[in-house]
Protein backbone atom coordinates (compact mmCIF):
# COMPACT_ATOMS: atom_id res chain seq x y z
CA UNK A 1 0.00 0.00 0.00
CA UNK A 2 1.03 3.52 0.01
CA UNK A 3 0.33 6.38 2.01
CA UNK A 4 1.69 10.40 1.01
CA UNK A 5 1.22 9.79 -2.25
CA UNK A 6 0.58 11.72 -4.95
CA UNK A 7 -1.82 10.91 -7.89
CA UNK A 8 -1.35 12.04 -11.68
CA UNK A 9 -3.41 11.62 -14.59
CA UNK A 10 -2.14 12.77 -17.67
CA UNK A 11 1.47 13.19 -19.25
CA UNK A 12 4.85 13.70 -17.67
CA UNK A 13 6.65 17.17 -17.72
CA UNK A 14 10.10 17.25 -19.13
CA UNK A 15 10.37 13.71 -17.96
CA UNK A 16 10.41 14.50 -13.98
CA UNK A 17 7.33 14.09 -11.62
CA UNK A 18 7.40 17.41 -9.99
CA UNK A 19 5.60 18.56 -6.58
CA UNK A 20 7.15 16.01 -4.06
CA UNK A 21 8.39 18.44 -2.02
CA UNK A 22 7.12 16.61 0.93
CA UNK A 23 8.86 13.80 0.17
CA UNK A 24 12.63 14.88 0.22
CA UNK A 25 15.25 12.90 0.36
CA UNK A 26 12.54 9.77 0.26
CA UNK A 27 12.27 6.91 -1.73
CA UNK A 28 8.59 6.57 -2.60
CA UNK A 29 7.61 4.01 -4.52
CA UNK A 30 6.17 4.55 -8.31
CA UNK A 31 3.32 3.35 -9.71
CA UNK A 32 2.51 3.61 -13.47
CA UNK A 33 -1.04 2.55 -15.03
CA UNK A 34 -1.41 -0.01 -12.06
CA UNK A 35 2.05 -1.56 -12.13
CA UNK A 36 4.62 -1.04 -9.53
CA UNK A 37 7.87 0.33 -11.19
CA UNK A 38 10.14 0.57 -8.05
CA UNK A 39 11.14 2.92 -5.70
CA UNK A 40 12.59 6.44 -6.62
CA UNK A 41 15.02 8.91 -4.26
CA UNK A 42 13.00 12.69 -4.79
CA UNK A 43 15.48 15.17 -4.97
CA UNK A 44 14.74 18.77 -5.71
CA UNK A 45 11.19 17.85 -5.09
CA UNK A 46 11.23 15.92 -8.35
CA UNK A 47 11.90 11.87 -9.52
CA UNK A 48 13.28 11.65 -12.81
CA UNK A 49 10.36 9.52 -14.91
CA UNK A 50 12.06 5.97 -16.47
CA UNK A 51 12.13 6.29 -20.20
CA UNK A 52 9.55 4.71 -21.93
CA UNK A 53 7.03 6.06 -19.55
CA UNK A 54 6.04 9.33 -20.48
CA UNK A 55 2.95 8.72 -21.70
CA UNK A 56 1.38 6.84 -19.31
CA UNK A 57 -1.97 7.93 -18.34
CA UNK A 58 -2.16 7.45 -14.46
CA UNK A 59 1.12 8.08 -12.22
CA UNK A 60 1.08 7.28 -8.17
CA UNK A 61 4.14 8.18 -6.11
CA UNK A 62 4.11 7.08 -2.39
CA UNK A 63 5.92 5.82 0.69
CA UNK A 64 5.16 1.97 1.26
CA UNK A 65 3.62 0.22 4.06
CA UNK A 66 2.41 -3.29 5.18
CA UNK A 67 -0.71 -4.20 6.57
CA UNK A 68 -1.02 -7.38 8.22
CA UNK A 69 -3.17 -9.69 10.70
CA UNK A 70 -2.72 -12.42 12.74
CA UNK A 71 -5.36 -14.90 14.10
CA UNK A 72 -5.49 -16.01 17.94
CA UNK A 73 -4.15 -19.70 18.16
CA UNK A 74 -6.84 -22.02 16.50
CA UNK A 75 -8.58 -24.31 18.56
CA UNK A 76 -10.20 -27.65 17.18
CA UNK A 77 -14.17 -29.32 18.68
CA UNK A 78 -13.88 -33.28 18.29
CA UNK A 79 -15.47 -36.21 19.86
CA UNK A 80 -12.88 -35.93 22.93
CA UNK A 81 -13.40 -32.36 23.60
CA UNK A 82 -11.03 -29.14 22.38
CA UNK A 83 -7.93 -29.70 21.01
CA UNK A 84 -6.44 -26.67 22.36
CA UNK A 85 -2.79 -27.21 22.64
CA UNK A 86 -2.43 -30.59 21.08
CA UNK A 87 -0.55 -30.83 18.06
CA UNK A 88 -2.07 -29.60 14.94
CA UNK A 89 -1.40 -27.97 11.41
CA UNK A 90 -3.13 -25.74 8.58
CA UNK A 91 -3.51 -27.82 5.65
CA UNK A 92 -5.49 -25.30 3.62
CA UNK A 93 -6.99 -22.06 3.28
CA UNK A 94 -9.56 -20.15 1.32
CA UNK A 95 -10.21 -16.42 2.01
CA UNK A 96 -13.11 -14.78 0.22
CA UNK A 97 -11.71 -11.01 -1.36
CA UNK A 98 -13.52 -8.27 -2.48
CA UNK A 99 -11.73 -6.06 -4.45
CA UNK A 100 -8.20 -7.55 -3.39
CA UNK A 101 -4.88 -7.75 -5.49
CA UNK A 102 -2.28 -9.91 -3.86
CA UNK A 103 -1.38 -11.42 -0.70
CA UNK A 104 0.98 -13.34 1.80
CA UNK A 105 -0.10 -15.79 3.97
CA UNK A 106 2.58 -16.91 6.97
CA UNK A 107 2.16 -19.90 9.09
CA UNK A 108 5.20 -19.23 10.65
CA UNK A 109 7.13 -22.08 9.06
CA UNK A 110 6.25 -21.39 5.41
CA UNK A 111 5.66 -18.11 3.52
CA UNK A 112 3.46 -18.72 0.69
CA UNK A 113 2.74 -15.29 -1.67
CA UNK A 114 -0.82 -15.84 -3.40
CA UNK A 115 -1.16 -15.28 -6.99
CA UNK A 116 -3.88 -12.91 -8.66
CA UNK A 117 -2.49 -13.09 -12.37
CA UNK A 118 -4.53 -15.61 -14.88
CA UNK A 119 -3.03 -17.00 -17.95
CA UNK A 120 -5.16 -14.04 -19.95
CA UNK A 121 -3.89 -11.16 -18.45
CA UNK A 122 -1.71 -9.16 -19.86
CA UNK A 123 2.18 -9.01 -18.75
CA UNK A 124 3.02 -5.27 -18.63
CA UNK A 125 -0.38 -4.36 -17.09
CA UNK A 126 -1.04 -5.26 -13.73
CA UNK A 127 -4.44 -7.37 -12.91
CA UNK A 128 -7.61 -6.38 -12.76
CA UNK A 129 -9.28 -6.39 -8.91
CA UNK A 130 -10.39 -9.57 -7.56
CA UNK A 131 -13.34 -10.38 -6.05
CA UNK A 132 -14.24 -13.88 -4.80
CA UNK A 133 -13.49 -16.65 -3.20
CA UNK A 134 -9.58 -17.89 -3.94
CA UNK A 135 -8.04 -20.94 -2.36
CA UNK A 136 -4.81 -23.05 -1.34
CA UNK A 137 -3.06 -25.72 -0.30
CA UNK A 138 -1.00 -24.23 2.85
CA UNK A 139 2.31 -26.05 3.52
CA UNK A 140 2.90 -25.90 7.69
CA UNK A 141 4.20 -27.91 10.03
CA UNK A 142 2.25 -29.48 13.27
CA UNK A 143 2.36 -27.11 16.45
CA UNK A 144 0.55 -26.89 19.34
CA UNK A 145 -0.26 -22.77 18.99
CA UNK A 146 -1.35 -22.60 15.32
CA UNK A 147 -1.87 -19.51 13.59
CA UNK A 148 -2.09 -17.61 10.00
CA UNK A 149 -0.80 -14.32 9.59
CA UNK A 150 -1.92 -12.64 6.20
CA UNK A 151 -0.06 -9.79 5.11
CA UNK A 152 -0.36 -7.16 1.80
CA UNK A 153 3.58 -5.57 0.98
CA UNK A 154 2.10 -5.04 -2.38
CA UNK A 155 0.73 -1.51 -3.35
CA UNK A 156 -2.79 -2.82 -3.64
CA UNK A 157 -5.77 -3.32 -1.70
CA UNK A 158 -6.42 -6.58 0.58
CA UNK A 159 -10.05 -6.61 1.79
CA UNK A 160 -10.76 -10.07 3.40
CA UNK A 161 -14.54 -11.07 4.06
CA UNK A 162 -14.29 -14.55 5.17
CA UNK A 163 -12.07 -17.35 6.66
CA UNK A 164 -11.50 -20.36 5.85
CA UNK A 165 -9.62 -23.03 7.08
CA UNK A 166 -8.71 -26.77 7.01
CA UNK A 167 -6.41 -28.75 10.00
CA UNK A 168 -4.68 -32.06 10.34
CA UNK A 169 -5.29 -32.99 13.78
CA UNK A 170 -1.79 -35.10 14.89
CA UNK A 171 -1.97 -36.72 17.82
Amino acid sequence: MAYTYIKRTGGVVDGKIQGLNHLEGLSPLLIVDGKPIGNFLVTSGEIDMPAGLESTSEIIVGLEYECSFETLPMTIQSAQGIAFGQHKRLVGLGLYLYQALGLTVDTGSHEDLWDFRQGDDLVNYSPPLFTGYKENNVDANYTEETTIKIKQTQPFPLNINLMQITIDQGF
